[in-house]
């Protein structure tokens, strides 16, 4: 037989003692907080803030409207000093519902993504253009890769901590560091070449972060670790008197090399200085009255990386080869893709004219409530293959096909070409506000260039292009008239 005891219904209490190794134990009455309301007879408390006492020091705390959030900042001293810090909050919170306190516990991909959702709105409000953004992104993407390392955790976790000693070890970083060129994965890695512009990305963003009208990241009285006199980049002197990558004569084999698509466009390439991008924005409306109007276009959001526009004399060398093509229409893109220039890939928008271009981007943009400034790069590019047109890299990729057999060194780049350009016409004689007006650049902030109007522009520089492009000019012409002699025949 089993017998159940019935369970006692007032069982006594133990009390189990408190774990005296415990934090709690230990430290909570120390880093416990204590609110003062009482002050000084004919000392008003603040309105808006508190002030706790803590272990030897203050905390002064409020909610902040701007931040969504409650707020704390240490004053280390007595209850005077604690109590002016929250009279200034007071009275920024009065003025301008904002303490314009940040909270020091910033995290570095959190600083970086504020950063480039502030360029991506400047973007979109047309003050930079899409490409510095990306240009930007990439940039900072080595700074995130540094700043996620075990031992850049461990000593600066939070961005408020970064001082000189930081910065030095990133420029170390980079000097270290390998990539692949262009970002081709299987290349061979090489060292950084950009390490100048990595540098002042970064430089930009702390500067932005310090700004309490901009970024408002940092507390007052921060130091960027990273301005030109905490930090300056020795740079490699180059030689001015050396000969750029690419010569003359390198130049002129290359243009005999190129068949009668290359021809058309690296002709005008090379004798203008054109950027890669711009032959793709070439309109056939935009050469009259003897000239080549290069430069932006805001109807299409294309902006030039200098946002200026520019006119180039129209060569007659430049006319034939835009002649042999059999370029009937007026309106158009001037140049296509290889397969749209041979017939063997359509286009819906053929020959449709600049304004017709506008148009169409407005109704794509429109329909598709696009605000975003790349959400509208997308689009024109979109808009610019409907069209036939080129892309960068299908310009770069018809450079090195031309460039590769020829056996040309790596450092030997589609840039280059704007370089033999500058350098043609200071050996022309040419002064060096024509110069930066012809290569697109700032004509700079002297009183001069205000003065002075370049209104022999065209003779200079077509003298300047007979003098020192004679070679080239002349095997341009010579393969022209061959293929006006071939498609004579026909």
């Amino acid at each position: 037989m089993i017998h159940y005891r019935r369970p006692n219904p007032n069982p006594p209490t133990i009390t189990l003692p408190r774990n005296p190794g415990s934090w709690s134990a230990r430290y909570g009455e120390r880093h416990r907080l204590h609110r003062i309301t009482e002050y000084p007879g004919g000392v008003a408390a603040p309105k808006k803030v508190r002030i706790y006492a803590r272990n030897g020091h203050f905390i002064v705390q409020w909610w902040d409207p701007a931040a969504k959030r409650n707020l704390c900042e240490k004053v280390v001293g007595d209850l005077i000093d604690a109590l002016a810090a929250a009279r200034d909050v007071d009275r920024r919170l009065a003025d301008f519902k904002k303490s314009g306190r940040v909270s020091r516990r910033l995290k570095h991909a959190d600083l970086v993504n504020r950063f480039v959702s502030d360029l991506r709105a400047r973007a979109d409000a047309g003050e930079i253009a899409t490409a510095t953004v990306q240009r930007y992104r990439s940039a900072l993407a080595h700074y995130l890769a540094f700043t996620e390392t075990a031992e850049i955790q461990r000593l600066y976790r939070y961005t408020v901590g970064v001082d000189r000693q930081f910065a030095l070890a990133f420029a170390a970083f980079l000097e270290s560091l390998r990539i692949s060129p262009n970002g081709r994965a299987g290349s061979p890695k090489k060292p950084m070449r950009a390490k100048t512009f990595v540098l002042n990305a970064i430089r930009a963003m702390f500067e932005w972060a310090g700004d309490p009208d901009r970024g408002n990241s940092f507390p007052a009285g921060f130091r960027n670790p990273f301005r030109r006199a905490g930090l300056q980049r020795r740079k490699a002197l180059i030689d001015p008197t050396g000969e750029p990558d690419i010569t003359m004569t390198m130049a002129v084999d290359f243009m005999a090399s190129c068949d009668h698509y290359q021809l058309r466009l690296f002709g005008p390439m090379c004798l203008y200085g054109l950027r890669a991008s711009e032959p793709a924005f070439l309109l056939q409306e935009r050469i009259e009255d003897g000239w080549v109007k290069v430069g932006c276009i805001p109807g299409l959001s294309y902006i030039t990386k200098g946002m200026r526009d520019k006119r180039l004399p129209l060569l007659d060398v430049v006319a034939a080869l835009w002649r042999v093509s059999h370029l009937d229409r007026q309106t158009g893109l001037v140049y296509v893709r290889r397969k749209v220039a041979a017939d063997r890939q359509s286009y819906t928008l053929a020959g449709a004219s600049l304004q017709e271009l506008i148009d169409e981007f407005d109704r794509r943009c429109g329909g598709s409530k696009v605000t975003s400034a790349i959400g509208r790069q997308r689009i024109r590019d979109d808009l610019i293959r409907d069209a036939g047109g080129l892309t960068y890299e299908q310009i770069n990729n018809e450079f090195h096909r031309v460039a590769k057999p020829l056996g040309w060194p790596s450092a030997a780049t589609l840039k280059d070409f704007r370089h033999l350009f500058a350098t043609s016409l200071a050996n022309g004689g040419l002064q060096e506000h024509e110069r930066r007006y012809l290569m697109g650049h700032a004509p700079g902030r002297d009183a001069i260039h205000i003065y002075t109007h370049l209104n022999e522009l065209a003779e200079h520089f077509r003298t300047a292009a007979e003098s020192q492009w004679s070679d080239m000019l002349r095997v341009i012409r010579t393969k022209v008239g061959m293929m006006d002699h071939f498609e004579t025949s026909e």
